[in-house]
This record gives C-alpha cells, structure tokens and sequence, in this order.
C-alpha cells in the first residue's frame, strides 16, 4: 500500500494540479503556486493587524488629489500633497501603520490589453506584488475588481464634459433681453391705457381734479381753477411713466383714479422685480456661444472635437456602451483619434485658446480644474456614468476590510467633506457648472406675465365703473328739497351736473386745450372811471386789437385797456363774470391818453 497526493492550486477557472506527494518522492511541483492576490511571493504573515507595519503605496499624479509640493529639497513621501495624501494620513493615524509613496512608473491608472490580456498602470503593480496599496483616483469598476480588491468608495462622482468657457457677444441694448419684445410692447400700450385711465377718471369725475372745478355749484368760485389741470392728458402720461421711477409728483384723488392709479402702481412692482432679477441672471451667469449645454449636445455635432484619456475606464465607458449617443461618441474619438495620454495634457488643450476642445474626464478633477485661476475653462453638463473612486488592494488582501472601516467611518464622521471643501474652494467657483446658465437666463414671455396686464386693465374697466358710481353720490349729496337753489331730486341733480359737464366740454374742449383755456370769449372785463363804465368782450378785443400770443396781452387803440393790461400782467385776458350795477348821474365823459391813469383802472 503507497499513500499518493496531489497538489492542487485554486486559480480564476478552477482547480489546477501544480504537484504531487508521495512517500517515496516526496513533494514535487511543476508550477508556481499563485497565492491571494495573484502573487507567487509566499506570504509570511496573515495577520488583520497593522502596527508598525510598512506599506508600499503607489500613486499617480491628479490635481488636488496628488500633486508635488514645489520645495525640491523634499524627499519621500514630504513630496507629496493633497486631498489623498491627507486621507491617507486620516488612516495612518486610525490604523497605526507606515508608508513609503511612490510614483507608478508608466503614468497609467491601469487598464487591460485587450490582445495579450496583460495590465499595466497601478493594476500592474498590485498584481506584481510590488505594492500594497495604491492610493489615487483608482476608480472602481467591474473589470479591475476581477484581478484587485477595492476599499469601499472615499468620494462619489460621475463624469462631465470640461470646456473653455466664452464670454458672450458685446450687445448695446443688452438690457432688453430679460423680456420678450411682445413683452416690452405690452408694457407700453399699459402705460398708455393707464394714461388715458387716469385722465378720464380725474375729468370726468365729481371728485377728480378737473371734474370738481367743471363741476362745481357755483360758477363763480375759482378756488380750484389752478389744481383742475394737475391730471390733464399730458401729465397723466407723466404720471404712468414717472411710476417707473418712483417719482410721480401728481397723484388722482378720486377713488375711480386711485384704484386705476393703484392697481398700476402694483403691475409696476411686480414687473421691475421680475425684469430686476431676470437682469442679474443675465448679468452675472456666463452664458456659453458654442451652445454645449449636456452630453447630448456635444454628440449631436462635429465641429467641436472631444476625447479622454487613452486606456482608462471613461474609455472602457464609452467603448463598451449600450446607449446610441455614448457608441457614437467613441466611434467619433476613434476616428478622429482625439485621446489624450493624460489628464493634465487634456485639462492643458482645453486651456489652449487655439483649440477648441472638449475634455471628458471624472467630475472630481474637472470641478477642481474649473475654480482655478484664470477662470477661463467651466464644467458643463449633468453628471453621467456614475462611478467612485477607491483605494486599491491586492486580490482578498487581509487588509482590504480594516481600510473599508475606517473610510466608512470617516465619511460618516464629515472629515471626508472636510478634506473636499479644503482642496476645492478656489476663486472661480461660479464656473462649476455651466448647465446652470441655461436655466438662470431665459428670456420672459408675454404669457409669463398675462397675469398682471389682465388686473390691470379689469382694474382700468372697473375705475371707469366707479366713476358712474360718483356720480351718484356727488349728486344725491347736492339734493336739497328745501333751498330754491339746490336740486330737489336725485334726477334734477344728475341733469344739473351733467349738463355743466356737457357745458365745460363745449366751451373750454379744443385741441389746443391743453396749452390754454378758451373759456374767455364769453367773458366780460369792467373797467370805470366816474361817471363812466365800459364792458369789453374778448371777442371784440380779437377783432379790434392785434394779440401778442407769447405774453396773451391785446394791443388795442384804448389806452384805458393797454393800461389795465400792463397793470394786470396775465397770460389773458380772462376774469370772472361780472355784473356792473350803478346809476349813472353824470354824462359819459369822452376818454383820452391824459384822463386814463393808473388809479382809475377797475
């Protein structure tokens, strides 16, 4: 009887026989043993323990995770600096361990060949054994995780698409664009509806500035003749537009003419606080000329070039996409070879004013690379492709569970965030994400303001309707049964008043209204001297004498008349109505130059 083993080793597709045993021979192996991780080296301790233990860690350079200080008297690992150096040290501290950091020496994160099936980059030196940690911006995907171990993810990211951002084009009436033109014709016809709102209501009626003194009971009070013109036509168009500004010097006093005047000075609110922060997203949100605003945009067109970095898993993304845009996408990099070796030499063509390209790479690095000074290059786009980033492990490392542990912790804990806002506040933080301005810039319609034209001019119908309404009661206020004078009823009261109404219009109501009132052909200057009187009309003045209409004065040939004009400097000749009632005892004396002095004018 002959004991007999075989020696067989766990590999990727199976069981393999390596050796055998016998009691004769001994053992004997054929091939190498592949241990954990892919390793031919036999492990000489197995312990979860990492005190005084030191570990090789590799790295690749990436801003802000791994960068070299500018002082080039440092060595080892005081060389380095950044967002994974100090996570590394957050570590350190926790697990008690050593580390000696070293650059991986082809520069590449680490990627398969798809013919020999080989891995280089910092793959290749976990699977070589030559490190025990590769501490970079590893990002963890399906084909890496069959030949290494990942930690669980320190920071969640996607991708994005990083542009050189482009100022827009000079425009003189840049101001115009927070509204439609529909939307500023809008406002202009409302200025004028308003205007003519407030002008019927202030003379039409009982309680406005022009409809009081039209109106008025007794023709002879004139008290109100200087207010009666503060709302006429011209200064209602003041009124609507100084309502811009704040500075509107006449305000309608009849409820009619406040409600119009009110519900206008509310429109005004609401639509110089709407233009004032539509103005501000304009003003102060980039917007981008070449019309790149997503992933989507950038691979519906050619005449932008984009790539990534050659032999990295956004190319593995891409290559490997299901999705019709990401397929084209890759099909448009490869045939115009647009990849780049590094990231930085991508970030460095972007930059480059001469070439206009488009850089896809993780978001982590390109928000960092977009707060940067000169601020001159924006983020653009959602995120796409989710992926994190992790620290790398040989296969089943002993270590892979304590590192995991204490990222989760440390996240959990917000020191993770901490070391983010560290590293990436920079002075041009506005330009993350130019999504972001599409969004903050659209130019308003007119139906995203039908709202307040539809108050206003229900509210301009509705003053014309309360104008009715004081009409009434200026006239049920007049009724008086008892005095001889006044209206005896509500119906004698609206006739009366209306008929002063239709009066005022025939007489003072011409084109020329507005510059001067005409109400003085019917009126009657008196003068006398004793023992003589004389009524003049301005009518006959008109047809005796020449009118100087600059100073409204009438140069006649009585010298009794020139002098009563000089004495009583008026742009007319207009006065109130009057009666002159005297008996005349003496005859009427003939008047000269001599006998007209001053004194004797009336």
């Amino acid at each position: 009887m002959e004991n007999m083993f075989d020696v067989v080793n766990l590999r990727k597709k199976g069981m393999a026989k390596v050796g055998e045993w016998s009691e004769e021979e001994g053992l004997t192996l054929d091939e190498h043993v592949v241990f954990m991780g892919g390793t031919t080296k036999v492990p000489v301790d197995s312990s979860y323990d990492l005190n005084n233990k030191t570990l090789m860690v590799t790295t690749i350079l990436e801003r802000p995770f791994i960068m070299i200080r500018s002082d080039p008297e440092l060595k080892g690992n005081d060389r380095f600096e950044g967002m994974c150096i100090d996570l590394l040290n957050e570590l350190q501290k926790s697990l008690n361990f050593q580390y000696k950091i070293y650059l991986v020496p082809d520069g590449k994160f680490g990627s398969q060949d798809p013919i020999t099936g080989e891995w280089n980059g910092l793959v290749r030196e976990l699977l070589d054994a030559k490190a025990d940690l590769a501490a970079a911006t590893l990002t963890i995907s399906y084909e890496r995780l069959q030949v290494i171990s990942f930690t669980q993810p320190y920071l969640d990211l996607g991708m994005s698409i990083l542009m050189r951002s482009q100022d827009p084009k000079k425009n003189l009436f840049a101001f115009l664009d927070p509204f439609s033109p529909d939307l500023w014709i809008a406002f202009v016809l409302s200025m004028i509806v308003v205007s003519f709102g407030v002008w019927f209501c202030s003379t039409f009626s009982p309680y406005g500035h022009y409809g009081a003194y039209a109106q008025r009971t007794d023709p002879q009070d004139t008290s109100q003749e200087e207010l009666s013109n503060n709302l006429n036509l011209w200064n209602s168009f003041w009124f609507a537009f100084s309502s811009w500004m704040q500075q509107t010097e006449v305000a309608p006093r009849s409820v009619s003419g406040r409600i119009v005047g009110g519900l206008w000075w509310m429109a005004v609110t609401v639509i110089i606080a709407t233009y004032t922060a539509n103005l501000a997203a304009f003003l102060t949100v980039a917007r981008m000329s070449s019309g790149i605003n997503s992933v989507e945009d950038l691979a519906n067109q050619k005449k932008i070039p984009y790539g990534t970095v050659s032999n990295s898993q956004p190319e593995s993304f891409f290559e490997f996409s299901k999705i019709e845009h990401f397929a084209r996408m890759y099909d448009f990099m490869t045939s115009r070879n647009t990849f780049v070796e590094t990231s930085e030499e991508g970030i460095q063509r972007v930059h480059d004013p001469n070439d206009d390209y488009a850089f896809i790479w993780d978001s982590a690095v390109l928000d960092y690379e977009a707060e940067q000074e000169p601020c001159e290059i924006m983020t653009v786009g959602r995120l796409f492709g989710k992926i994190g980033y992790g620290f790398g492990l040989p296969m089943q490392s002993l270590y892979t569970e304590r590192f995991s542990l204490e990222i989760m912790k440390l996240r959990k804990s917000g020191e993770i965030d901490k070391l983010k806002r560290k590293w990436y506040d920079g002075p041009c933080k506005h330009q993350i994400s130019g999504a972001v301005t599409t969004a903050a810039g659209n130019t308003l319609d007119f139906k995203s303001m039908a709202g307040v034209f539809y108050c206003l001019f229900g509210g301009v119908m509705f003053g014309c309707l309360v104008v009715l309404i004081e009409w009434c009661v200026a006239a049920h206020k007049e009724v008086h049964p008892h005095k001889p004078e006044r209206p005896r009823s509500f119906c004698e009261a609206l006739r009366t008043r209306m008929g002063r109404m239709s009066q005022d219009i025939r007489e003072n109501w011409y084109p020329w209204k507005y510059c001067c009132r005409r109400k003085d052909r019917t009126e009657t200057i008196i003068y006398d001297k004793p023992a003589i009187q004389k009524e003049i009309t301005l009518s006959s003045l008109l047809s005796n004498g020449t009118l100087n209409r600059t100073s409204g004065i009438v140069r006649t040939e009585d010298p009794c008349i020139d002098l009563y004009q000089q004495q009583n400097i008026r742009p007319s000749l207009r006065r109130s109505r009057a009666t002159y009632e005297s008996s005349i005892e003496e005859p009427p004396e003939q008047v000269t130059t001599d006998s007209c002095e001053k004194d004797d004018v009336f």
